[in-house]
């Protein structure tokens, strides 16, 4: 009996462990470089790692080891002890961190360069929050620590909001620092001469109902003013007025720490990645509006977008195998393992080399680098895409290429027509798609021509010319829909309707 319940648990496990595998394709594994911790880090430590959003020029990296605070300049290869902080401020790595709050981040804005500016750390310690300031010549370094086991007070005054509890802050384009006290947030602009315990203006943006433990923002923030924060019993929330208000996203809320990421080019994409813990990798191309996950069943840890478009994520030990660092060049359709198999991925980050995406992983032995360079056959081509997608009315899948992929809001016929989730056609035809969720506006663009439109509104118009449209988008259950034939009548998408099957496909002339 026992052996036999043992044999049926290992088909079980060979099951789940194909069944994760599954939107893996093509592996091909990088070659990963090395970089060399301070000499002074005892062996077997885990690092805390902050990369400069200016790393291709200044090359400078912040880690933290628990004891020492370390400084390089020259992308790892020598490192500067900025300030032991041990002995005086008795900071522990892990001792009361939870699973929302990780145990350390850093952050560096992004006006940062060698000689001036400010960072900041975010560590967790035994004793209730503090601030200390660390120079290095006319720069300051601040590291806040927090207790996150204590529940925040309500916030006082704003003139008091740096001696709260902070659960997330961020800095948007133009370093302004956007901070959680509780479930409040708040702005200010911080010059490298103050200290941050000196309050100076700040201004209060938003009430949430709920602790919020992290804040993202958008790389355009100055201009679509989009702000995301994971909060404690909501999941992730998304305001697009630079955080007065926010609304529900429709990523599923669980326990633990999301990892939300904009694209480096969300003023044109639309594109977000959050990590939803024990559920997988999700992505938007419409701004945070219908999201899909692409990686089910895996245990991701870390995701980034980069320059070019293509996606990264990174994993841990759940499954085996199925670890390292993965990459997707088609919007998460297929995944190349490309190496760090072994390693817990704990954070990653992307710049534009000459030759192709800078990829850093902030593993659990330190931290590695590779450049990655996209495959022709997987690059995406927004002028030339999937030669067809095909979608049967009332199923939640479809097909691309003759590969099925998953989708949560199935086409329908209405009036005669048939409509599409948009965000699913867009992604498998390689279009960009962008949507303005004020005015639900949105832009559609293969690459030599342009369609915008607006929910519910008769008009397209179609690079500077404006027509009559008799079928409109939609929003039905949360999602966006489109009329297939529209792709055929301004943008000269093949678009053919099998009435036995009750399907629509469109492909490329």
């Amino acid at each position: 009996m026992i052996r036999k319940a043992l044999s049926v648990a290992l088909v079980l496990l060979t099951v789940i462990a194909l069944v994760a595998s599954e939107p893996l394709r093509g592996m091909a594994v990088q070659q990963w470089n090395q970089i060399n911790l301070p000499s002074k880090v005892p062996a077997g430590t885990v690092p805390v790692i902050g990369m400069s959003p200016n790393y291709p020029s200044d090359h400078v990296i912040l880690m933290e080891d628990g004891n020492t605070l370390y400084e390089s300049q020259d992308g790892g290869s020598t490192w500067n002890d900025m300030e032991s902080v041990h002995q005086n401020y008795n900071m522990f790595y892990g001792a009361y961190s939870t699973a929302k709050t990780p145990t350390a981040r850093i952050y560096i804005p992004p006006n940062f360069d060698s000689s001036h500016g400010v960072v900041w750390c975010i560590n967790m310690a035994n004793d209730f929050y503090q601030v200390f300031p660390a120079r290095r010549a006319d720069n300051l370094v601040t590291c806040f620590k927090e207790k996150s086991t204590t529940p925040p007070p309500p916030p006082g005054p704003v003139s008091s909001v740096v001696y709260t509890i902070l659960l997330g802050f961020a800095f948007g384009p133009d370093s302004t620092m956007y901070i959680a006290g509780g479930a409040e947030i708040y702005s200010g602009n911080r010059d490298p001469a103050y200290y941050v315990n000196n309050p100076g203006d700040w201004n209060a943006l938003c009430f949430v109902d709920s602790y919020v433990y992290d804040i993202e923002v958008s790389p355009n923030f100055s201009n679509d003013l989009t702000m995301m924060i994971q909060t404690d019993d909501r999941g992730v929330l998304i305001s697009t007025n630079g955080g007065q208000n926010f609304t529900q996203t429709s990523l599923p809320v669980t326990d633990g720490y999301y990892y939300m990421r904009f694209s480096p080019n969300y003023a044109n994409d639309g594109t977000i990645a959050v990590v939803v813990p024990d559920a997988g990798l999700f992505l938007s191309t419409d701004r945070g509006t219908d999201w899909k996950n692409v990686l089910p069943g895996m245990s991701v840890t870390a995701a980034a977008i980069g320059p070019s478009g293509a996606i990264y994520a990174g994993t841990d030990y759940t499954y085996g195998t199925q670890n390292g660092v993965y990459a997707s060049f088609d919007q998460g359709r297929d995944w190349q393992n490309i190496g760090l198999e072994g390693s817990e991925i704990s954070s990653l980050y992307v710049f534009k080399g000459a030759s192709g995406d800078q990829v850093y992983a902030v593993t659990d032995s330190g931290l590695a680098w590779t450049v990655v360079n996209h495959p022709v056959s997987l690059a995406p081509s927004p002028a030339i895409g999937p030669a067809s997608v095909r979608f049967v009315i009332g199923q939640d899948d479809y097909t691309v290429d003759g590969s099925v992929y998953q989708t949560d809001a199935a086409p329908y016929i209405e009036n005669g027509r048939a409509y599409v989730p948009l965000c699913y056609l867009a992604s498998a035809l390689n279009m960009a798609l962008a949507w303005d969720r004020t005015t639900q506006a949105i832009k559609l663009s293969n690459g030599e021509k342009s369609l915008a439109m607006a929910i519910g509104a008769k008009q397209v118009t179609i690079g500077d010319e404006n027509e009559v449209l008799n079928y409109p988008p939609v929003i039905k259950e949360g999602r966006t829909y489109l009329m297939a034939r529209l792709l055929e009548t301004y943008l000269n998408y093949n678009v053919s309707w099998d009435g036995q099957n009750r399907a629509v496909t469109v492909s490329v002339p």
